[in-house]
């Protein structure tokens, strides 16, 4: 009699456990990739805002320096988040960079890429060069989105280099 007490319960907690899980009904997976597909929407919504190519002049350098022009063209790109309950790749929008110096030559060895965040709370935009703060080339870029333009500040390995004012093309 104990056996068969024992095997009702373990059926019946089986039977419990799948149903609150949602095991095999087909409802939880949908709805995880649903919210999977309303958070990229989302995310490229508010990253879209900001998406362009910018150009203008840093000014304003501490040493004294004369000014330079320089683009900005942010874009994104998509990014491995894991694996959703399906066993799927997932994959998450995430804003890059390219920051230009056009008094340079334009054969692309002064690129610089960058990695960056929109923050549409407070309108600012972040971006960084994937080297060090220390290391030959380091890029890092804070500003104000504002009526299409970009209003902030550029920093290098040495500090900060200027001012600008970027205008969406």
């Amino acid at each position: 009699m104990k056996a068969i007490d024992v095997l009702g319960i373990t059926v019946l907690f089986f039977a419990v456990s799948l149903h609150l899980t949602g095991c095999g009904d087909g409802v939880t997976p949908n709805l995880s990739k649903q919210a999977e597909i309303q958070d990229r929407e989302t995310l490229l919504g508010v990253i879209s805002k900001v998406v362009g190519t910018y150009s203008g002049t840093v000014k304003n350098n501490p040493d004294g320096s004369e000014d330079f022009p320089i683009s900005l063209e942010l874009y994104t790109v998509e990014e491995p988040n894991g694996v959703n309950e399906a066993g799927e790749a997932k994959f998450r929008p995430s804003l890059r960079g390219r920051y230009r110096r056009t008094d340079f030559p334009l054969d692309g060895t002064t690129d610089k890429s960058l990695s960056g965040r929109y923050y549409q709370e407070n309108g600012v935009v972040t971006l960084f060069s994937s080297n060090t703060q220390t290391e030959k080339g380091y890029v890092s870029i804070t500003a104000n989105f504002i009526d299409n333009q970009l209003k902030g500040q550029l920093r290098n390995q040495q500090g900060v280099q200027g001012d600008f004012t970027l205008v969406r093309k």
